[in-house]
């Protein structure tokens, strides 16, 4: 499986790279989002999300499929920012399956 670790949201990105990443969003669902995405569920907690207000009750927030900067990316939409994870190929993958909180 590929994994994607967070790079950037669209507050510290360049506006060009993310114009042209959201004109080829592809809708994924939450589920896609937590299996790809190293740290996934840390993101979710800073985010204010808990068990009695979970993010798969937040109607609002929207996830992704597309490329950014040349590589292939999901990214989520909350409060109409866009926050960016990118494929990464660590030489050792079982070091990023427990990211830092």
């Amino acid at each position: 499986m590929n994994l994607f670790k967070f790079r950037t949201d669209c507050v510290n990105a360049n506006g060009g790279s993310v114009q042209k990443m959201t004109d080829k969003g592809r809708r994924v669902s939450l589920a896609t989002m937590r299996r790809h995405c190293i740290g996934f569920e840390n993101w979710e907690r800073k985010m204010g999300y808990t068990k009695s207000f979970p993010l798969d009750h937040d109607y609002h927030v929207m996830f992704y499929q597309s490329e950014f900067e040349g590589k292939e990316c999901y990214y989520a939409v909350h409060s109409a920012i866009e926050y960016i994870w990118t494929k990464h190929e660590p030489i050792n993958k079982r070091a990023y399956l427990s990211p830092a909180a």
